[in-house]
């Protein structure tokens, strides 16, 4: 319930922060099916916005790293929107074997006709140019395809995100789902 009262709030505030706020290819991705949107991620907090808020199907759930789940305060909101927890290599303290929990859960999402969002490059940083993908998304997808026998029906969506000035106010922004 929480993420359906943000939800205007947060699409409002994205289009007052935009100039021009173009999304394209929604009616490419098939309704009706879990998804798997994978984005590149060339800004921290409006990529993840930008995807919550215009993504098609439910309203995906995001997978981010632990140490965002370190404050509290932060964990508490993080749930409540539909956090999972990711253990990344290069975090400080972590702890790979936490990921079974993330798999665990991911995979329910997928298996109950949920969505899903991740960044693969494994970190937000600006530019044009990809970094190599982590195979977490396609892991996901398949152990949730595995687990229902062939029959979940798991889309995996390709999402670019392009700023003309990544975080500046009044830039223009395109969303380019499939």
């Amino acid at each position: 319930m929480f993420r359906y009262l943000l939800y205007p709030l947060v699409r409002f505030a994205l289009w007052v922060f935009f100039r021009r706020l173009e999304v394209k290819g929604r009616q490419l991705v098939p309704p009706g099916r879990p998804l798997v949107l994978v984005a590149n991620h060339p800004n921290v907090m409006l990529d993840v916005l930008l995807l919550a808020a215009f993504a098609p199907g439910p309203f995906p759930r995001f997978l981010g790293k632990t140490t965002l789940f370190k404050n509290a305060v932060y964990t508490f909101f993080l749930r409540r929107l539909g956090g999972i927890p990711v253990a990344r290599s290069q975090d400080p303290g972590r702890q790979l074997g936490r990921n079974q929990d993330m798999l665990r859960e991911a995979c329910q999402t997928l298996k109950e006709g949920g969505a899903l969002a991740l960044f693969p490059e494994g970190l937000s940083r600006s530019g044009l140019q990809l970094r190599p993908f982590k195979p977490g998304a396609a892991r996901i997808a398949l152990r949730a395809e595995d687990e229902a026998g062939g029959r979940a029906g798991v889309c995996l969506i390709p999402v670019g995100l392009t700023y003309s000035a990544p975080g500046m106010f009044r830039s223009e922004v395109v969303i380019q789902f499939g």
